[in-house]
Protein backbone atom coordinates (compact mmCIF):
# COMPACT_ATOMS: atom_id res chain seq x y z
CA UNK A 1 0.00 0.00 0.00
CA UNK A 2 2.75 2.46 0.71
CA UNK A 3 4.71 1.84 -2.45
CA UNK A 4 1.24 2.35 -4.17
CA UNK A 5 1.10 5.97 -2.72
CA UNK A 6 5.23 6.67 -3.07
CA UNK A 7 4.56 5.81 -6.46
CA UNK A 8 1.24 7.87 -6.94
CA UNK A 9 3.23 11.33 -5.03
CA UNK A 10 5.98 10.62 -7.61
CA UNK A 11 4.16 10.43 -10.61
CA UNK A 12 2.62 13.83 -9.78
CA UNK A 13 5.90 15.07 -8.78
CA UNK A 14 6.76 13.89 -12.31
CA UNK A 15 4.21 15.60 -14.19
CA UNK A 16 4.82 18.79 -12.11
CA UNK A 17 8.10 19.13 -12.94
CA UNK A 18 7.81 18.69 -16.45
CA UNK A 19 5.01 20.84 -16.73
CA UNK A 20 7.17 23.75 -15.39
CA UNK A 21 10.34 22.40 -17.19
CA UNK A 22 8.67 23.06 -20.56
CA UNK A 23 6.75 26.70 -19.61
CA UNK A 24 10.23 28.10 -18.29
CA UNK A 25 12.01 26.55 -20.82
CA UNK A 26 14.88 25.74 -18.74
CA UNK A 27 17.22 22.76 -18.85
CA UNK A 28 18.97 23.80 -15.23
CA UNK A 29 15.24 23.23 -13.64
CA UNK A 30 14.56 20.27 -15.60
CA UNK A 31 18.12 19.10 -14.33
CA UNK A 32 16.91 20.09 -10.61
CA UNK A 33 13.78 18.49 -10.90
CA UNK A 34 15.02 15.21 -11.81
CA UNK A 35 17.80 15.04 -9.51
CA UNK A 36 15.04 15.78 -6.53
CA UNK A 37 13.01 13.11 -8.16
CA UNK A 38 15.03 10.72 -8.18
CA UNK A 39 16.70 11.10 -4.56
CA UNK A 40 12.79 11.52 -3.02
CA UNK A 41 11.76 8.41 -5.67
CA UNK A 42 14.71 6.53 -3.55
CA UNK A 43 13.78 7.64 -0.38
CA UNK A 44 10.37 6.59 -0.74
CA UNK A 45 10.83 3.12 -2.14
CA UNK A 46 13.42 2.77 0.46
CA UNK A 47 10.82 3.96 3.67
CA UNK A 48 8.41 1.78 2.03
CA UNK A 49 10.50 -0.79 1.87
CA UNK A 50 11.87 -0.50 5.61
CA UNK A 51 8.42 0.02 6.95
Amino acid sequence: MKFAIATLVFTVFSIFFLECGQQFSSQLLTQIGAGGLVATFFAMTGSAITS
